[in-house]
């Protein structure tokens, strides 16, 4: 009866290790999810300040991603930046963003993790949505879509 009682505290406490392991191992995947989406949020709302704040345009090329260059061409994006800020104004505020990281985990590949998000500001003309997608890469999170939505830009 001895052997038998042994096996089942054998049992239990390789039981408790493996939960153990399991919480831990969960609490660090969140933990690298977490930060992963405080560094995405950062750089989504670092690009929108770079450009309508302290009017740095170029700073899109600087986080671009190849896929950026996908719908507008490289030489395009200047002119097209130009001309938004022309047509919306000032930026007045940005009020908030929402948005999510996915592929973010313990167990990921460095060049799995995106994000998409929804920057909502207002400009002189009025309220816009900034749609800004990321990739992480090795040189950080770079901007693979950004898209302007506001009525100022279809009058």
């Amino acid at each position: 009866m001895g052997s038998k009682s042994t096996s089942n505290q054998l049992l239990l406490r390789v039981s408790a290790v493996a939960v153990f392991c399991l919480i831990a191992f969960s609490a660090a995947g969140l933990a690298s999810r977490w930060r992963a989406q405080q560094a995405a949020t950062q750089q989504a709302i670092h690009v929108a300040s770079e450009i309508f704040v302290y009017e740095r345009t170029s700073s899109l090329m600087l986080y671009a991603h190849p896929d950026l260059f996908t719908h507008r061409r490289e030489l395009d994006w200047p002119t097209y930046l130009a001309n938004a800020k022309r047509r919306l104004g000032g930026l007045t505020a940005i009020d908030t963003i929402e948005g999510a990281v996915t592929g973010a985990g313990l167990l990921r590949n460095s060049n799995s993790a995106t994000a998409a998000y929804t920057v909502f500001a207002r400009f002189a003309s009025g309220p816009a949505e900034l749609e800004i997608e990321l990739i992480e890469s090795q040189e950080g999170w770079l901007v693979t879509r950004f898209r302007i939505l506001a009525q100022a830009l279809n009058q």
